[in-house]
């Protein structure tokens, strides 16, 4: 076999860090990515975002250092911290992407499988067919022995969620009451609803509330991120002490499912873009940044990753666009180089923009 090798995995209390998850640990399925979660709840089951669980873990670091037994170093930490994180709760049941996403996740399956932990490969069509798309979540439910009505009728839930999460978002971009991170927290956790929908619910509703109330924040630049959420712990916060604002978070968006709204469930992961091809999300960061009026973008790019190599096609798509390339490795606040580079890219694009200010009234008064 070709992990007979593998030591055995010293297993962390971890489900201690979620107490909120030990009553439905035998029914928890740890999923790598966004897959169509109404199957999963359908079914009877709670599905738990791994990259979640494993970023907002107390054990970060714990989990990366125990995965040196499941992964090579030349893995993405993202990779090594969800592989980590479901060996260490001993899950009994994962959903893995195994098109659409990270190039390592056939691997991932066969070392979880090994691990005892039944695995559900689910394939996004690069093609972007439907017919495609519909056979393959046809095959996930029958594989949680549900039906395509009990899924319907679970999304219809979903969406009235998603619809508040909407309006989040539009409370972020347009009358800047939501910041940059408060927008990622709350989309990336729609990915499995925070395995708990209806307290998810009533968390995005409290916090919706709150926000209306609260005055439009006055920002120096309108700024995009594009790429998969970053693993620095302070980015979002240093981006703010700038005086600029992340009013547009262009995966955690599509995690979220908001644009899925009123399509049935066919429909609504045929319209998210992030797996399939690059052009998909080219087309949605062109929209945004015509939309949201953004100053600039900053494309976060993780080590290891292959999706490095869309860096050079969204430069080229963009032109003259401001766009700065930002890489993470391990989850730790952002260096002083990071922060330096980050800090001088923000600067020029304001003096750019208070230059360009400045011709527009000097034209305007002749």
């Amino acid at each position: 076999m070709l992990f007979y090798s593998l030591p055995s995995f010293p297993t962390m209390n971890f489900l201690s860090d979620y107490p909120h998850l030990i009553k439905k640990h035998k029914k928890l399925v740890g999923i790598s990515s966004t897959v169509p979660v109404e199957v999963i709840y359908s079914g009877g089951y709670t599905a738990l975002d791994l990259n979640n669980i494993f970023i907002t873990s107390p054990s970060v670091h714990e989990l990366l250092k125990k995965s040196a037994d499941l992964a090579p170093r030349a893995v993405c930490s993202w990779t090594r911290g969800i592989l980590s994180a479901a060996v260490a709760m001993k899950l009994k049941n994962a959903v893995i992407v195994t098109e659409g996403d990270c190039a390592h996740t056939i691997p991932i399956t066969d070392i979880l499988t090994y691990r005892n932990i039944s695995v559900f490969a689910f394939e996004y069509p690069i093609d972007h067919d439907i017919r495609r798309l519909k056979r393959e979540i046809d095959r996930f439910i029958e594989y949680y022995k549900t039906d395509i009505y009990s899924c319907e009728k679970i999304k219809e839930e979903f969406d009235v969620t998603r619809v508040l999460l909407k309006q989040i978002d539009e409370l972020t971009y347009k009358e800047l009451k939501v910041s940059g991170f408060e927008n990622h927290l709350h989309l990336v956790s729609a990915s499995d609803f925070n395995s708990d929908p209806a307290a998810f619910h009533k968390t995005v509703s409290d916090f919706l509330d709150e926000a209306r109330k609260r005055p439009s924040k006055s920002v120096s630049l309108r700024v995009g991120h594009v790429g998969i959420p970053p693993i620095f712990s302070d980015y979002y916060a240093y981006i703010s002490s700038l005086g600029s604002e992340i009013v547009y978070n262009e995966t955690q968006r599509q995690f979220s499912m908001i644009e899925g709204v009123g399509r049935d469930l066919y429909g609504a992961y045929h319209g998210y873009t992030y797996p399939y091809t690059f052009r998909n999300r080219l087309n949605d960061i062109k929209t945004a940044i015509r939309e949201r009026e953004l100053d600039c973008v900053i494309h976060y790019v993780q080590s290891f990753c292959f999706h490095q190599i869309e860096d050079r096609m969204l430069k080229n798509e963009l032109g003259d666009f401001p766009v700065l390339t930002v890489e993470g490795d391990y989850p730790a606040p952002l260096n002083e180089n990071d922060r330096l580079k980050i800090e001088s890219f923000i600067l020029n694009v304001e003096k750019k923009k208070y230059r360009m200010k400045s011709k527009k009234i000097n034209l305007s008064t002749r």
